[in-house]
This record gives structure tokens, sequence and C-alpha cells, in this order.
């Protein structure tokens, strides 16, 4: 599998602006349904808590950012099947995390070429975003394992230190 991950990073000061206007447009939403005795539905109240929630959390560090992030996954095969049973394999293990995946038809050209450094961004990726602050798209990347050579889980190579000469190190530090 290959992936990448198109980010977007915006400072906090003008996401929170963001965060401003959406909650004018969800009060503004709220006062269409005053005098229906239903009230407004039950959603609305949910993105007005939800926004309150996101705009507190960007606030409370000067140097918290929003990431606009876009990931893209690929499998290939030696067959359409097996490109396929590996693509059905992968929703497999992450769907089991609440992680979901699609396949735009007629857009897999686009977003191949999308993986490749100095592309632009093919419209359908931006139709895929997620808007994170910095901490929870650092949670949200689960490309390893729990374990060192997981079947489920990326293996990450497991690297030896050798002992350098001396004199070949940085100055003041000392061999392993």
């Amino acid at each position: 599998m290959d992936w990448t991950a198109r980010l977007v990073i915006t400072s906090g000061a003008k996401a929170e602006a963001k965060t401003h206007k959406r909650a004018r447009h969800l009060k503004a939403q709220a006062a269409e349904y005053q005098g229906d005795p239903a009230g407004p539905p039950a959603a609305l109240t949910k993105n007005e808590a939800d926004n309150d929630e996101y705009r507190d959390r960007l606030t409370a560090s000067a140097r918290e950012v929003e990431i606009r992030a876009m990931v893209t996954l690929a499998v290939w095969g030696v067959t359409q099947d097996d490109a396929l049973g590996r693509a059905a394999a992968l929703a497999s293990d992450f769907g089991s995390t609440d992680y979901t995946f699609s396949q735009p038809v007629g857009e897999q050209a686009g977003l191949w070429q999308a993986m490749l450094p100095g592309c632009r961004t093919p419209r359908v990726m931006t139709g895929y975003a997620r808007y994170l602050l910095a901490r929870d798209f650092a949670m949200a990347m689960p490309w390893y394992g729990s374990a060192l050579g997981d079947e489920r889980g990326g293996l990450r190579p497991a690297a030896r230190l050798r002992r350098r000469p001396s004199g070949h190190g940085r100055p003041g530090s000392r061999p392993p």
C-alpha cells in the first residue's frame, strides 16, 4: 500500500475567524425555527456545541493550527481481482477502527497522479477533506500496527546501530 496526505495548514487566528462565521450561520439557522413547536433539529444544536468545542480547543494555544487533510491510499495487484482483494482487506482492517474508505468511480487516475510530488490536488480529493487540529491529526494516523511485524499493520524497520570509529561522530558525543 502507498499513501499520501495532502495538507493545507491554516493559522489558528484565521481558523478562529471561520469558527465565528460558522457560529453566526448556525445561530441564524436556529432562528428560522423560532415559533416552531418542534424547535430546531437536534443536529443543529449538536453542530453548535461541536463548533463551540472546536473554537475552545483552537484558542487554547496561540500556536495551534488547523489542518485540512486529504489522504489517499493506493493498492495494486497483478490482476484487477488481486487489487480489489487488497483494497477489501485494507478496508476491513481499518474499518474495525471507524475509518471508512471510498473508491470514487472514474477518479482513480487523478488520485494516483495526486500522489506524485508537485502535482495539483484533484477536485475529487477536496470532497474528502477532514478539518483537524494538530493533535487530532497526529492521533488520526494509524499507519502502524501495535507490534513490530504485526500482520495487520506496517512493518517498522528495525535498525541496528554500528559503532563508529572514534573521531567520526558529533563533537562531544559518545559512540553507542
